[in-house]
């Protein structure tokens, strides 16, 4: 867990919003020189080089979540098991589409089939 002051909480959020130091100085009343301060000791308690890993750093704290974790495993390193399935089941779409056939659930009640066989059996009389 971030152990921030509330001041550097408020200037964090703001960087992770993307409000310059000038835009930070101005809306909390403070020094742009202040707002470098808070800066530089916000970086150097979080580990972090830059308003984007601060920003990553943030949501995973307010989240509780690995968010490095999440886009690497969903958006860089899609799951491999996934993208088979889909292909499998759009060979088979595609397959089903090409020889004409349907594969939608057909909905029979009680009814229609008690109807088929008492048509079958007149006609078999």
């Amino acid at each position: 867990m971030l152990s921030l002051s509330k001041r550097q909480w408020q200037i964090a959020g703001l960087l992770c919003l993307g409000h310059s130091e000038k835009r930070i100085s101005e809306k909390l009343y403070i020094s742009e020189a202040t707002t470098h301060t808070h800066k530089k000791n916000i970086f150097r308690v979080a580990g972090v080089n830059n308003v984007v890993d601060l920003t990553r750093k943030v949501i995973g704290e307010l989240t509780g979540m690995d968010i490095s974790k999440l886009i690497r495993e969903n958006i860089i390193e899609p799951n491999v098991y996934r993208v088979i399935m889909m292909l499998i089941f759009l060979s088979l779409q595609f397959t089903a589409m090409n020889a004409g056939l349907d594969y939608r659930r057909v909905r029979t009640s009680v009814k229609t089939v008690s109807t088929r066989v008492a048509r079958a059996r007149r006609n078999e009389v």
